[in-house]
């Protein structure tokens, strides 16, 4: 499989995530290609998006604390003495080196296009909190369809779960009926708590991200 990402600069700091992520089940024996070829295209687009940002998520500390490094905590210009600041020993670093080289050569050191149009401020940029690192619903759930409809889901069957549980409770107090009431009040527990978890997962990340644990 591929993990094709473009970064695409939008202010100091922020960047445009493009992803797409392909998998090439054809040539996987029988029946894993069967059981992928069900899984990624037969799963909602919300539930594949999740998965995505928990990939993302395992590079995004780290590349939040190098952009400061790079920087220096300056708002705009970039620090001169990068070769030295950022490790970058291995040959897969070599694109990233070549790509930082050209834009020394042809932006006077100052990087990306935009940083010579972004506001000059002596004022260091802020290192971001681990919940604004790892932060979802504004950077992607709120502008996303497929993402957002399902959220509003969520918070509506969280709704109803929750007034099961009320009701089943109700009816075990005041019917004979006390195994099935229960059992309702239950089982609405168990989808409300469900839907806590999927809500809180469209809004921020788990930190540490899986990956950097393991």
């Amino acid at each position: 499989d591929w993990n094709v990402v473009y970064a695409v600069p939008t202010e100091p700091g922020r960047c445009r995530l493009l992803v797409r992520v392909v998998f090439e089940v054809s040539k996987l024996p029988i029946p894993l290609k069967w059981v992928l070829s069900f899984a990624f295209t037969k799963q909602p687009t919300w539930w594949t998006h999740l998965g995505t940002h928990q990939i993302l998520e395992d590079d995004n500390p780290f590349l939040h604390a190098q952009g400061h490094a790079y920087r220096a905590g300056h708002a705009t210009k970039l620090a001169p003495d990068w070769k030295r600041r950022l490790y970058m020993p291995t040959a897969s670093d070599g694109m990233v080196v070549a790509f930082r080289r050209w834009l020394d050569a042809y932006s006077d050191g100052e990087g990306a296009l935009w940083s010579r149009v972004a506001p000059t401020t002596e004022t260091p940029l802020r290192r971001a909190s681990k919940e604004e690192v790892l932060e979802r619903y504004l950077s992607h759930v709120a502008h996303c369809s497929a993402c957002s409809g399902a959220l509003r889901n969520i918070r509506t069957t969280m709704r109803l779960a929750e007034g099961g549980v009320v009701l089943g409770l109700l009816l075990a107090a005041l019917l004979r009926a006390r195994p099935a009431a229960l059992a309702l009040a239950a089982l609405s527990f168990g989808v409300a708590r469900l839907c806590a978890v999927l809500d809180a997962r469209m809004r921020v990340g788990r930190y540490p991200p899986p990956r950097n644990v393991s």
